[in-house]
């Protein structure tokens, strides 16, 4: 029997079919406008059978553990960039106040004319059984289990984008706004992977102290600038606007590695971007105070919990209001900022009012005596 195989056409049979298949089904199109639900998908929010969500955005999507997710870390996010995945967790908050955690299997749709939206897959997630013998903390093979399957994660979520759209590209006609947002869509996920490999290499270089700068004089517009540059299209992507203060540093300059202390406000840029919803705004300042430089990143995001603030800037460490487990990230970026401030005899520090107000970032570096 051929892998797709379909004898019927009779619409009421397809009908009852999707509608009362026992696991949830969830169809957008390329809008991200919901175009199906069927019954054990509503049953699974708390919804009632007749009930019809207004909107796609109304059914809420949550980590495993209750934290709210950026837009495009979402199941339909991630398959509307193109990304398709199986098996994920996420909760879905229900009416009733609880939350039921369900695995997600996603997937874009592809026609003659490029994306015409996704389909998502979800059924009450089977309870994980814990490790014999650990108790309530991690082994050290379990953490290694869990960053080794985060690294794959990370790297393949940008690959996944990059082979969708290059695959399209490749088999379909496109017409001119189809093929911009492919070679976009690919050119910006290939920088991020290609970030995330040298997040990997620093950290190496950080365990084994091999981690150089090479200082001399800088003006800090230049290394902010093009840290903006290079987060830029992120930011449009999830239609968060990026914004710049910077008339206070001219005239001021700071002994430091250009490519280093770029990466550091990009670092602190591509977070800030990544936990800022869609319609939010992240601002960087940069001006002289008390014989010292101060960038400071500040965003309308989802703020850090004064818990984990004394975690902030550790390895492998994430808030878990943010997206955790599939999309929480390594944790490097901050523990790299951290490492490469003060190997330019600087101090970094964060600060967040709480979950869903915000956060803010400052770098202070030494100054050059004019």
């Amino acid at each position: 029997m051929p892998a797709s195989f379909l004898k019927t056409d009779d619409p009421e049979f397809l009908g009852t079919l999707l509608t009362q298949l026992p696991q949830g089904l969830v169809a957008v199109d390329a809008k991200g406008q919901l175009q199906f639900l069927n019954e054990e998908a509503a049953r699974q929010w708390g919804l009632e059978p007749s009930e019809v969500p207004p909107s796609a955005e109304s059914l809420a999507w949550l980590t495993p553990e209750g934290g709210p997710l950026p837009s495009d870390a979402t199941p339909l996010g991630r398959a509307l960039g193109g990304e398709s995945f199986q098996a994920e967790r996420y909760a879905l908050p229900r009416k009733d106040g609880s939350r039921l955690v369900v695995e997600c299997d996603g997937r874009p749709l592809w026609g003659s004319g490029g994306l015409r939206g996704a389909v998502l897959v979800t059924r009450p997630a089977r309870a994980s059984a814990a490790a014999p013998g650990t108790g309530a903390g991690e082994s050290p093979d379990q953490m290694r289990d869990e960053f080794l399957a985060v690294v794959s994660h990370e790297l393949r979520t940008p690959l996944n984008a990059v082979l969708g759209w290059a695959s399209v590209l490749r088999q379909r006609k496109l017409d001119a706004n189809m093929t911009q947002k492919a070679l976009e869509t690919i050119e910006r996920n290939a920088r991020v992977q290609a970030r995330l490999v040298e997040d990997l290499l620093d950290l190496g270089r950080v365990v084994s102290g091999k981690l150089k700068v090479g200082m001399r004089p800088l003006e800090p517009r230049a290394f902010i600038q093009a840290a903006l540059e290079t987060v830029r299209s992120a930011a449009e992507a999830r239609h968060v606007t990026l914004e710049a203060e910077l008339d206070g540093a001219d005239g001021l300059s700071v002994s430091g590695d250009p490519e280093r202390l770029q990466q550091v406000v990009w670092n602190l840029l591509a977070n800030a971007v990544k936990f800022t919803p869609a319609g939010g705004r992240v601002m960087v300042r940069a001006q002289g105070l008390d014989g010292q430089l101060l960038i400071e990143v500040q965003d309308t995001g989802m703020g850090i919990p004064a818990e984990f603030m004394p975690h902030l800037f550790e390895r492998f460490q994430q808030a878990d209001t943010g997206p955790v487990k599939t999309q929480r990230g390594l944790g490097l970026g901050l523990a790299l900022v951290r490492h490469l401030v003060e190997l330019h005899g600087g101090t970094v520090s964060a600060f967040s009012e709480g979950q869903d107000r915000g956060s803010t970032f400052r770098v202070y570096l030494p100054l050059l005596r004019p």
